[in-house]
């Protein structure tokens, strides 16, 4: 990724980077009992989810492990 490449969707439950922003590479995020829900704007079915079984985040329909994200603090 060189900074303007967007984390996108395509096909199948891969995860890919695009240079454009577009449906595919555009998610809503919105939080659910602590865990970020990442849903892709081309097609709602689908959302970003942890793989545990096979390390990795991918783009599921159901299943497989809700992703968390926090903030890192600042220094005082």
């Amino acid at each position: 990724m060189n900074g303007s490449d967007y984390l996108g969707w395509t096909s199948g439950n891969s995860l890919t980077t695009i240079t454009s922003l577009t449906d595919n590479s555009s998610w809503n995020i919105t939080f659910s009992s602590g865990d970020a829900v990442i849903i892709n704007s081309y097609d709602e079915t689908r959302s970003i989810r942890w793989n545990s079984s096979s390390p990795r985040f991918a783009c599921y329909t159901g299943g497989q492990k809700a992703v968390q994200l926090y903030k890192m603090g600042g220094g005082a």
